[in-house]
C-alpha cells in the first residue's frame, strides 16, 4: 500500500509532511506526557472505584441514606 501524497509533495519527492522528533528532547517531552497522563488516569480509576470514605458521618451519607428527617438535615 502507498501514501498518498499531496501535488506539491509528490513534486518535491518529500515522503510526508511530518518528519518525527527533532532531537532526544522530543521524545523525553513525550514520554514524560504519556507518564503524567498514565499517572493521572489511574489515579482517577482508582479514586473511582475504591473511593475510601467509610466514615459513618460522611457528607455522602446524607445523600445516599434516606433515613434522616427533614428536622434531622435542619430543614422546615
Amino acid at each position: 500500500m502507498t501514501a498518498r501524497l499531496c501535488p506539491r509533495c509528490a513534486a518535491v519527492g518529500v515522503e510526508g509532511h511530518v518528519t518525527g522528533p527533532a532531537d532526544s528532547w522530543d521524545v523525553g517531552i513525550g514520554g514524560l506526557g504519556a507518564i503524567i497522563v498514565a499517572a493521572a488516569l489511574g489515579r482517577a480509576l482508582w479514586l473511582l472505584l475504591r473511593p475510601g470514605e467509610k466514615a459513618p458521618r460522611h457528607i455522602k451519607r446524607a445523600v445516599l441514606d434516606d433515613t434522616t428527617s427533614a428536622a434531622e438535615e435542619g430543614r422546615p
